[in-house]
């Protein structure tokens, strides 16, 4: 018996085969969840960076500015109101994101590509994103 173990070198065959299957399984479950949070992670930046034009699109609004973009989107690098001392810019979005015309005066509106509609809309009661509706 103990002849027989001494003798034998290396994995057979079908062991070779369940160690294989059992990483592909693993890492099948791993590329799934990382693939998932990128999407997640540019929802995030975006929220921030939403979030952070409400304070001045209050600041318009007490200065007696209009903010509205219900006929044209907000570009990249205008001020958010060019007539009044506010001096912040629209800040680009993560990538897959874009702003678009809004349809409520007061608000600005950024929504995603990327595979789901994330919404992020917002006014001077604050920023609301809506929860992902699949794309069709």
């Amino acid at each position: 018996m103990l002849n027989f173990l001494k003798e034998k070198k290396g994995f057979s065959v079908v062991e070779m085969l369940i160690v294989v299957s059992i990483i592909g399984i693993l890492s099948a479950f791993i590329s799934n969840s990382v693939f998932s949070a990128r999407p997640k992670a540019r929802l995030g930046s975006a929220q921030a960076q939403m979030s952070s034009l409400h304070p001045s699109v209050i600041m318009c609004e007490n200065d007696g500015y209009t903010v509205d973009f219900t006929t044209t989107p907000p570009v990249i690098g205008d001020k958010i109101c060019p007539t009044a001392n506010e001096t912040a810019i629209f800040q680009a979005l993560p990538a897959h994101w874009s702003y678009v015309v809004s349809s409520v005066a007061g608000t600005i509106k950024a929504v995603s590509d990327e595979g789901y509609l994330w919404e992020i809309e917002c006014s001077n009661t604050g920023c609301m994103t809506t929860t992902p509706v699949p794309e069709e």
